[in-house]
C-alpha cells in the first residue's frame, strides 16, 4: 500500500514537472505553500485557459478575424481591432427586424458586442463569434483587458450552454494559475502581470455573479459549499479584501431574497404593501388578492427571517489569512442604478433626498367595499346577475379609473419583477417542462390574458346598450391610465380586447362613447400598434423614465426571431455572438425591475381583477362572439 502511494505521488510529480514547462514548481513560497495543496494537483496537472487559439476552440468576429488574442500564458500585447462597430453584424447573426436603437441615457441597453467598448478596461481584443467554454471563460477573466459588457452578457445567458456547478469549477480552475511561466520571464513580472491580474478578475467575475445571479445559489447546498470554499481560497491567497467583497455581496442578496419572498408571501396571504407605506399603513392591512401564477419552482413559499445557507461571512471566518498582495485590487464591477421619478422609488434603499411621497389613494367608500367583498365572499345568483353587479361596481362613479390602474398596476409589478433572467433563454416559455423553467413568465402571461378576458366578457355581457358603452367607456380610461402609469404590458390586453372580433364590430355601442375618449384611445391603440414592428411603442419605451411595466410580447417575440435565426452552435463551438445578442433583450428586460411603483394598495379594488374573478366571469371566445350578436345582431343583408 506505502510502495503504491509513492509510486503515484511521484507519477503526479512527473506530470507536473512536464506539465510546467519542465521547470520545478516552487512549493517553498509563502503565497503558494498553503494554497496548493493536494486538493488543488487536478487544477495543476492541466490548464485549458491558456492553449493556443485555433479553430478548433475559438472563432473571432469575421471584421475582426485577421486580429488575435494573446494565448501564450506569458502576457503579450494584444492586437489592436479597429472594427469593433462592425463586429455586431458579422457571423450572420439573425436580430429583430426594424428594431430602434435605445436611446444613448443611462439604463438604456443597445445590442452589444464584446468587441472593444467604452466598458472594456486594458488592451482591446477581437470579438467572438463562437468558442469553447473554456476560451469564454479565458476572455472573461482576461489578464489585461475588464470588459464589463462581455461579462454581464456572459453571466445573463451562460445556462444555456453549462450550468452553475460547471461555471464555479472552471472560474475556481482558472483561479489556479500554473505557478511557473512558460516562458523564460522573471517569476515577480510573471505575477505582477499575469497571474495577480487573472485571479483577481476571477474574484470580480464571483463577485458580480453573486450580485446579479444569486438565485443560482438557492436550494443548492453543493454550489454554495463550493463558493465557501473558494471564498477561503481567495482569503488564504492574499485577496482578503476581494473575498470580504463576496461575502458582502452573498449576505446582500441573501437578505434581500429574503425580504422579496417575505414580500410574496404577504401578496399570497393577501396583505398588500406598498414600498412607502410599510406594514403600519392602513391600506396596507386589508384584505388583499392571492397572487397570480405559479411560484418559482423549489423555493420556499415564504421566506425565513435569515438564509436557510446561514451568511456566508460566518461559514468562512475561521479561515486563516494570507499576508496581503502588494498589488491593490482593480474596483469590482459596479451596475448603474435607475434614479426615482415623481411619485416613485428605487427598489434599493434610498436616501432621503430620494424618497418621495406616494399619491394620495382615491379609496372607495365604504359602502362599494362591502359590495366588493360581499360579492367576492357570496358566490349567489344566476351569472347574468353576477355580471350586472360586477360592471355596476367597475363603472361606479365612486370607483376612479385611475385607482383601477393603480391597483392593477401594483400586481402586475410584483408578477413582473419576478421574472428571471434563466426564465427568457430558449423559449423556456414554450418548452413541454415550461412550468418548472419558466413559472414567472407564464405568471405574467396569463395575467394578461385574464384581463383581456374579462374586459371582453364584461362588454359582450352587457346587454343593455347603454349600460354596454358604459362599460366600454369605463376600460377606456382605464387604459389611458394605464398609459399615464407606463404599464404598457395591460394597456397592450385592454387593447387586444378591444380589437377582438366580438367587440371591434359593436359600433352601435361605440358610438355611444364619447368622441373625446375614443380619439384618446384611438392614440393608445396607435401608441402600441404592431406596425413596424412596435416602432411607436419602442421609441417611447427606450426614452422614459422609470419605473415602467414593458409588453412582454414584444421582448418574447425578439427573443423567439433570435432564437429560431440562428444555431446555439457554430462547428460544434459555443455560438457567442447570438447569446450576445439574446442577452441584450434580457438585459432591457431586467433593467425595468429595478425602479419600484411607489403606490398604497387598496386590496378590495385588486381582487376585483384577481384570477377568481377572471375564472368565474369570463367566458372563452366563441361564447363571447356568440353574446356580441345577440348585443349587435348582423344586419339583414
Amino acid at each position: 500500500m506505502l510502495f503504491s502511494l509513492i509510486a503515484f505521488l511521484g507519477l503526479i510529480a512527473g506530470l507536473l514537472y512536464l506539465a510546467t514547462g519542465a521547470r520545478p514548481l516552487k512549493w517553498w513560497r509563502p503565497d503558494t505553500l498553503v494554497a496548493h495543496d493536494l486538493r488543488t494537483l487536478p487544477y495543476m496537472l492541466s490548464y485549458p485557459f491558456e492553449a493556443p487559439d485555433s479553430r478548433q476552440n475559438i472563432i473571432f468576429d469575421s471584421a475582426s478575424a485577421a486580429a488575435s488574442s494573446p494565448s501564450s500564458t506569458t502576457p503579450a500585447p494584444a492586437t489592436q481591432n479597429s472594427a469593433g462597430a462592425a463586429a455586431a453584424a458579422a457571423g450572420g447573426v439573425a436580430t429583430p427586424p426594424n428594431t430602434p436603437p435605445s436611446a444613448s441615457r443611462a439604463g438604456s441597453h443597445a445590442q452589444l458586442v464584446s468587441t472593444p467598448s467604452s466598458a472594456s478596461i486594458g488592451t482591446e481584443l477581437p470579438g467572438i463569434r463562437a468558442a469553447s467554454l473554456d476560451k469564454l471563460v479565458q476572455r472573461l477573466t482576461h489578464h489585461s483587458i475588464s470588459d464589463a459588457n462581455f461579462a454581464a452578457n456572459f453571466l445573463m445567458t451562460y445556462r444555456a450552454f453549462s450550468t452553475p456547478a460547471e461555471l464555479l469549477e472552471k472560474l475556481i480552475h482558472r483561479y489556479h494559475v500554473p505557478l511557473t511561466p512558460s516562458s523564460g520571464r522573471g517569476a515577480a513580472t510573471y505575477d505582477k502581470d499575469f497571474v495577480h491580474p487573472i485571479q483577481v478578475r476571477v474574484c470580480n467575475v464571483v463577485k458580480l455573479w453573486v450580485k446579479t445571479g444569486y438565485r443560482d445559489f438557492v436550494n443548492n447546498p453543493t454550489l454554495i459549499a463550493r463558493l465557501k470554499y473558494f471564498v477561503a481560497l481567495m482569503r488564504r491567497t492574499g485577496h482578503e479584501a476581494l473575498a470580504d467583497a463576496v461575502i458582502k455581496s452573498f449576505d446582500k442578496q441573501a437578505a434581500k431574497f429574503a425580504a422579496d419572498e417575505a414580500a410574496a408571501a404577504r401578496l399570497a396571504a393577501g396583505q398588500v404593501v406598498s414600498p412607502a407605506s410599510g406594514p403600519s399603513s392602513p391600506a396596507s392591512s386589508q384584505p388583499g388578492t392571492p397572487r397570480p401564477g405559479t411560484p418559482v419552482a423549489g423555493l420556499p413559499a415564504s421566506a425565513p427571517s435569515t438564509p436557510a445557507h446561514g451568511s456566508l461571512a460566518t461559514a468562512v471566518a475561521a479561515s486563516p489569512a494570507a499576508p496581503t498582495s502588494a498589488t491593490s485590487s482593480p474596483a469590482i464591477l459596479k451596475t448603474p442604478v435607475s434614479r426615482a421619478m415623481n411619485a416613485h422609488i428605487p427598489s434599493r434603499s434610498p436616501s432621503k433626498e430620494e424618497i418621495i411621497a406616494s399619491p394620495i389613494p382615491m379609496m372607495p367608500p365604504s359602502d362599494l367595499v362591502a359590495d366588493i367583498t360581499s360579492f367576492l365572499n357570496k358566490k349567489q345568483g344566476s351569472a347574468t346577475d353576477r355580471m350586472s353587479r360586477y360592471t355596476a361596481m367597475l363603472c361606479s362613479d365612486s370607483l376612479d379609473a385611475l385607482e383601477i390602474a393603480r391597483q392593477i398596476t401594483l400586481v402586475d409589478y410584483e408578477l413582473f419583477r419576478a421574472v428571471e433572467p434563466v426564465e427568457c433563454l430558449e423559449q423556456a416559455w414554450s418548452k413541454k417542462d415550461k412550468l418548472t423553467r419558466a413559472p414567472n413568465v407564464l405568471a405574467f402571461i396569463k395575467r394578461f390574458n385574464d384581463l383581456s378576458l374579462l374586459v371582453v366578457s364584461c362588454i359582450v355581457l352587457t346587454p343593455d346598450i347603454k349600460a354596454r358603452a358604459l362599460v366600454l367607456r369605463k376600460f377606456m380610461l382605464i387604459a389611458q391610465a394605464l398609459r399615464e402609469l407606463q404599464n404598457f404590458n395591460s394597456l397592450v390586453s385592454i387593447v387586444a380586447a378591444m380589437n377582438s372580433s366580438p367587440i371591434h364590430r359593436l359600433r352601435k355601442t361605440m358610438e355611444l362613447v364619447p368622441e373625446k375618449v375614443r380619439q384618446q384611445f384611438k392614440a393608445i391603440e396607435d401608441l402600441v400598434g404592431a406596425s413596424s414592428n412596435y416602432k411607436q411603442y419602442r421609441t417611447r419605451l427606450h426614452n422614459l423614465d422609470p419605473p415602467c411595466i414593458p409588453y412582454i410580447g414584444v421582448y418574447l417575440s425578439d427573443l423567439t426571431f433570435i432564437e429560431d435565426g440562428n444555431s446555439s452552435k457554430v462547428e460544434g463551438l459555443t455560438n457567442f455572438d447570438k447569446y450576445r445578442r439574446v442577452a441584450s433583450v434580457v438585459r432591457e428586460i431586467m433593467q425595468y425591475q429595478d425602479t419600484r411603483y411607489n403606490l398604497v394598495a387598496i386590496p378590495a379594488v385588486i381582487k376585483l381583477f384577481s384570477p377568481d374573478v377572471s375564472d368565474e366571469l369570463g367566458i372563452n371566445e366563441d361564447k363571447a362572439y356568440e353574446n356580441s350578436l345577440l348585443c349587435e345582431p348582423r344586419a339583414a343583408s
